[in-house]
């Protein structure tokens, strides 16, 4: 054998390792959180771990309602980047969900705040404008095809665009905040 091919196998193993490894600790959740609940798995058990990546994880079981609904959804968010001139932008994947339960959790998470607090409490099935009257504030959703949603935020003072894309293991979450 080459050492070209003696260095696939190498990494063939450890990458079957890793797998084999995230399906285990993912089952293992599961089941440990089944266990926790009675077996009440629709039950929402959320729990923050930092790690040292600068990201957080934000854990929840539930019963999602894609082809993964074995599977529990999660969320993994980067620290925000930017600055104050252009803006500043968050991605987050939440795994194991479609749309529909990404943009359920999103608003869930961020109703404290101005990116969920306005949020229709379902999802909109068409373009929709929204003009708040108790809040100087301007909603758009936009479906740019199937598997991604524009929503746009005009708030005095700056522009909030969150924008949901469909990728295969789940949606990503990009959050903009840009000043006026």
């Amino acid at each position: 054998m080459t050492a070209t091919m003696i260095a696939i196998r190498k990494y063939a193993v450890r990458l079957v390792i890793v797998v084999t490894s995230f399906f285990v600790i993912s089952c293992n959740e599961v089941t440990k959180n089944a266990k926790d609940t009675g077996g009440l798995e629709h039950v929402v058990q959320d729990r923050e771990r930092p790690n040292d990546r600068k990201e957080h994880t934000n854990d929840s079981l539930v019963v999602p309602t894609d082809r993964n609904a074995r599977l529990p959804v999660h969320e993994t968010c980067q620290e925000p980047y930017g600055d104050m001139e252009v803006g500043f932008t968050t991605v987050c994947f939440w795994w194991n969900a479609d749309l529909e339960t990404a943009y359920a959790r999103f608003r869930t998470k961020n109703s404290d705040n101005d990116d969920g607090r306005f949020l229709e409490r379902r999802l909109p099935k068409t373009a929709t404008h929204i003009v708040a009257g108790s809040y100087p504030l301007e909603i758009r959703y936009a479906r740019m095809s199937t598997d991604s949603l524009l929503i746009d935020l005009f708030f005095p003072g700056g522009e909030t665009q969150i924008i949901f894309e469909k990728k295969t293991n789940g949606v990503e979450v990009r959050t903009l905040h840009a000043p006026d």
